[in-house]
């Protein structure tokens, strides 16, 4: 993944674009080992810097590639989590709290602006229905 297009050389700076991609990309980042000083690192403060949720995978307090995620865990930048099953609750709840977010901009949203614009009242509403149809799919039924 890169802004540059095929054939070009990898350098550092880029792998650091590549980060930013990455954070932008993703609905949440999970390091997983990064050193005290790391591209992971950088990723993860690019997510920090846009809002989205990071997660880190604890490791020996003897090893330095567990460093960086330990600062992660300790400077309250990241969420802790031991298991994939605890990465995608996170993800889950990420994305059921964006779909919440755009299906009340549907329904609030004036004439002039949100995601359904130039619409009439009945025709956000029913945008808004379809968005909580769609949020009861995804996170069940008592969710909504």
């Amino acid at each position: 993944m890169s802004e540059q297009p095929p054939g070009n050389a990898p350098t550092r700076y880029r792998f650091l674009q590549r980060g930013r991609i990455i954070a932008v990309l993703a609905g949440v980042t999970c390091v997983v080992e990064a050193r005290w000083r790391s591209g992971a690192l950088h990723t993860a403060h690019q997510a920090e810097t846009i809002a989205r949720h990071v997660a880190a995978v604890p490791g020996s307090v003897h090893s330095a590639n567990s460093a960086g995620c330990h600062r992660l865990l300790r400077d309250g930048g990241a969420i802790l989590v031991t298991d994939a099953a605890e990465i995608s609750e996170l993800l889950a709840a990420v994305t059921l709290k964006r779909l919440r977010v755009f299906a009340g901009a549907a329904y609030e949203g004036s004439e002039a602006s949100g995601p359904v614009v130039g619409c009439s009242k009945a025709a956000k509403k029913e945008v808004w229905t379809m968005m909580l149809l769609l949020l009861s799919m995804v996170a069940g039924p008592g969710a909504v």
